[in-house]
């Protein structure tokens, strides 16, 4: 993980604006997420490989989601798993979540147009 700068957000962050954004209605939180943006990387990998994998991926997710959450660019339901890990639930953009990933998303369509000749 690399520093928090303020006003600038990772490219998971940036990844779930946008695939929230992208799912408005579907009930996603912070393993589902993981799920969508973090898929297994090795089907052949050792059990223990891919909880050490997966438990990576959901602090790191949870921890995109917590930075979003503070930055008031999403709102959940705070939930407790049986071990223990707090997660959120029924995560949705706010209204400056939702300004935010029109922002994204223009920035990468002017990205995408190359430049007049």
């Amino acid at each position: 993980m690399g520093i928090d700068v303020p006003g600038e957000y990772s490219e998971l962050e940036e990844e779930i604006i946008m695939y929230l954004y992208e799912h408005p209605d579907w009930d996603t939180g912070t393993f589902a997420l993981v799920r969508a943006l973090k898929p297994a990387a090795a089907e052949n990998s050792t059990p223990e490989a891919r909880q050490q994998r997966d438990t990576a991926a959901f602090k790191d997710v949870q921890h995109a989601v917590e930075t979003l959450y503070l930055a008031k660019l999403v709102k959940g339901k705070r939930q407790r798993a049986y071990g223990g890990e707090v997660y959120f639930d029924e995560l949705k953009l706010t209204q400056n979540g939702e300004v935010a990933a029109i922002h994204k998303k223009r920035k990468v369509i002017v990205k995408e147009i190359p430049p007049a000749t």
